[in-house]
């Protein structure tokens, strides 16, 4: 992550994974949506501000992924499903 490069998140298949040390251990996190993340982003200058994709809508997390709240979309039938996301320095995330 900028400012932190020991810190690491993975998102396999179903869950999400954070390591603190490098990728040397992992533990889980608390994944968005359904809990399965199909894309993650960190917020440049927000060092604790994550965004998540799910096939539930998008999510933003500003506790570093401890918990999430819906940005666009709340349940399956009005959320598509996010794949990707790219963050420009320039926009503007929530607080």
């Amino acid at each position: 992550m900028p400012g932190r490069p020991q810190v690491v998140f993975a998102a396999p298949y179903e869950g999400l994974w954070k390591s603190s040390d490098s990728g040397r251990s992992w533990s889980p996190v608390k994944a968005p949506g359904d809990g399965t993340v199909t894309a993650l982003a960190s917020v440049a200058g927000k060092p604790d501000t994550l965004l998540a994709g799910a096939r539930t809508g998008l999510f933003l997390s500003t506790d570093d992924g401890g918990t999430w709240k819906p940005v666009i979309g709340k349940n399956p039938d009005d959320a598509g499903n996010v794949r990707a996301l790219q963050v420009s320095p320039a926009s503007r995330v929530p607080p």
